[in-house]
């Protein structure tokens, strides 16, 4: 379900959607290549990374538990044609502890909430050679 307001929408995911992938088409199919987003809500597993800069890779870990997304925040760009999702997440669990990371899955369990804001201009995305990572080109 989407609303939109101005330059932004207003996003609710369901119990049993992919976040990540749920962004991305609904990205694609409205062909928006530049944008930024926050969001908060519940999932039932996650996958988080850490990016190793000295190895140049990332180190994940998957929960298969229900979780309270307290913050989700991210970027939409664009690399090679292809709709790159950025985001970051803070999680925590039954006892409050908190934990988080790069996301790169999360399955809604309850429900997730999300701001869309659109940007006048495409965020492009190169590969950097030094960090291993496709940045956003500002030239």
């Amino acid at each position: 379900m989407t609303d939109k307001h101005n330059d932004s929408y207003i996003i609710r995911l369901d119990k049993g959607e992919e976040i990540i992938s749920t962004i991305k088409g609904y990205c694609k199919k409205n062909e928006i290549f530049g944008a930024w987003f926050s969001g908060l809500g519940a999932v039932s597993s996650a996958v988080l990374s850490f990016y190793d800069l000295k190895n140049k890779k990332f180190v994940t870990e998957k929960f298969s538990n229900d979780l309270e997304l307290i913050s989700l925040s991210g970027n939409i760009g664009i690399s090679d044609k292809e709709i790159i999702v950025h985001a970051h997440a803070l999680l925590s669990n039954e006892k409050m502890a908190t934990f988080g990371g790069h996301l790169k899955s999360a399955t809604v369990s309850a429900t997730c909430e999300i701001k869309l804001d659109i940007l006048d201009i495409d965020l492009k995305r190169k590969y950097d050679k030094e960090s291993g990572l496709k940045i956003i080109n500002i030239d």
